[in-house]
């Protein structure tokens, strides 16, 4: 039976909010929002604002990767816009404190060319006009967070690797941050601040990799296991967390521990750095058989006899492949197998090291552009770089997930989930049942994490809610976004999704449908008008 405290709903003329609705069941609430964007208000800050527009930027792909160069900025020069001295008066820099005299550099198109193609790229992918914008408009943050970008590609100097914080603080300092009262060494201190915290995720089934071919040698080997081992404590190791499975391969894979085999982070540490190197030479030459290895990684890893979560759990499956040259056995099937692996739902990191690797098999076993990474050298200073990179990047991969299938989940406080759909041409509803504690889902196609700070829908619920997603509400006109996308591209939408745990334990399912199967439309007026009233006299009579 319905036991309602309440019933609203809100239309305002915001572009930050456009429907709010509240429903009470008893001591249960149900909040659901559209269209949420703080990147395009002013002085607004956070955390969750600043993620959210660098995803905005990242998602357009207008920019090269930046070695988390802006991520770091943002918090180095305003502690992500919370300092009482970041929307100052007289001063518009916004979050990434961009000074007047930067801003106007990346207006300058005589000096700097390249921000004629640039500007294009912005107004296709964000509807913004670049050139018709002001130093006001920063303290907006996605504005802010677009100049100080457009600003460092106006630079010559290239951006100093990830792992390389002292020399990204020297950049910094160097090239951007003009107050005298600020030191490179703050950079650091303020990035090891944020950056140190464990991965917020539930949990990930993580694999690695690793070329142990004659041409990578014991010494190079040793330090891929350093790496490999320091990734690892990003995460917390269990299996109801992140469990962790390795391999190694040249002539053949080697199966080294399967992912139900550790559940300690110090045995498992210790477990990886004693992987032996060994190269099984063919004709006499150091032999590599990545896509024997790519088999052995879906098949003997990812399954669930070998220790893999079931799909209703929706825990992302992560691998990492490190390699320093070509595949010499059988290399045909290289390519194919490892668009096997993609299909199969596994999220590939590719590390390329050397000068010796093919580029195309490379690019085939990642999965996309900004998970192929090329190391120059078997050096310190590289893997540690990288190891910072995806350390962060690991943290946010989506588990995609198929309609009608059932997720079954636990978080604690603050942890999340990340998922990712592919929406049918009918739209499809989402279902949450909360069986203890209380959850929030957001869900958008413009950013792969939303968050409180940007979304285009948000359920709140500590009982039972659901919501239908459709196309025209996600590609429908917004201000940040004044393109439609052409029918044959509504057909080809993903969705993501976050689901965050707001009380101590929470435990959850969520089922997804084709379609608007919701048990109570608000297209439904009438229901919802008799709804009202009986809310209304709840509250009057006694």
């Amino acid at each position: 039976s319905l036991d309602c405290v309440a019933y609203f709903i809100l239309t305002m003329e915001s572009a930050s909010l456009q429907v709010l609705s509240i429903i009470c069941m008893s001591a249960a609430c149900v909040v659901a929002q559209l269209g949420v964007d703080l990147t395009l208000q002013p002085e607004t800050a956070g955390t969750n604002v600043v993620l959210a527009s660098i995803g905005l930027i990242e998602q357009a792909g207008i920019f090269p990767a930046d070695n988390r160069l802006l991520r770091r900025v943002a918090y180095a020069e305003t502690r992500d816009g919370v300092d009482i001295t970041t929307y100052r008066p007289g001063y518009n820099g916004g979050i990434w404190q961009v000074d007047e005299n930067i801003y106007n550099e990346t207006q300058n198109i005589v000096a700097n060319p390249q921000l004629t193609q640039l500007h294009s790229q912005i107004f296709e992918a964000l509807g913004i006009s670049w050139p018709t914008t002001t130093w006001v408009d920063l303290r907006r943050p996605l504005f802010s967070a677009l100049a100080a970008r457009l600003f460092f590609s106006t630079v010559s100097e290239a951006i100093p690797m990830a792992g390389d914080l002292v020399g990204q603080g020297e950049y910094w300092k160097r090239n951007y941050n003009s107050d005298p009262a600020d030191t490179a060494e703050l950079f650091v201190d303020r990035v090891n601040q944020f950056e140190l915290e464990e991965c917020p995720i539930r949990g990930l089934d993580l694999a690695f990799v690793l070329d142990s071919s004659g041409s990578v040698g014991v010494r190079n080997f040793a330090l891929t296991l350093d790496f490999a081992a320091n990734l690892t404590r990003t995460f917390s190791i269990g299996p109801q967390d992140t469990q962790v499975a390795a391999i190694a391969f040249s002539g053949f894979p080697n199966i080294t521990f399967l992912l139900n085999t550790f559940t300690n982070r110090t045995v498992l540490e210790d477990a990886i750095r004693g992987i032996q190197f060994f190269d099984i030479p063919g004709n006499g030459q150091p032999s590599t058989y990545t896509a024997a290895a790519l088999n052995a990684l879906r098949f003997d890893i990812f399954s669930t006899e070998a220790g893999a979560r079931p799909d209703i759990m929706a825990i992302p499956r992560v691998a990492v492949v490190v390699t320093d040259g070509r595949s010499n056995v059988n290399r045909s099937l290289t390519i194919p197998t490892a668009m096997a692996v993609r299909q199969a739902d596994i999220t590939v990191f590719a590390v390329g090291v050397g000068n010796s690797v093919n580029r195309e098999e490379l690019d085939a076993i990642g999965s996309g552009p900004n998970f192929v990474s090329l190391l120059t050298d078997f050096n310190l200073m590289e893997f540690q770089s990288l190891q910072r990179r995806l350390s962060v990047e690991a943290c946010v991969v989506p588990a995609p997930i198929d309609i009608e299938q059932t997720l079954f989940a636990t978080l604690d406080e603050g942890q999340v989930s990340f998922l990712e759909y592919q929406l049918p041409t009918l739209g499809m509803t989402l279902a949450l049942e909360v069986q203890e504690g209380s959850v929030v889902l957001y869900a958008s196609n413009k950013i792969s994490n939303p968050n409180a700070a940007f979304y285009d829908y948000r359920l709140e619920t500590s009982r039972s809610a659901d919501v239908y997603i459709n196309a025209s509400v996600l590609e429908g006109e917004r201000p940040r976004d004044k393109r439609q996308l052409p029918p044959a591209e509504l057909a080809n939408i993903t969705v993501f999704v976050t689901l965050e745990g707001l009380g101590d334990t929470n435990t959850f399912e969520l089922d997804t449908t084709i379609g608007d199967t919701t048990d109570a439309s608000p297209r439904n007026t009438a229901l919802y008008g008799l709804v009202l009233l009986l809310c209304l006299l709840g509250l009057l009579l006694p």
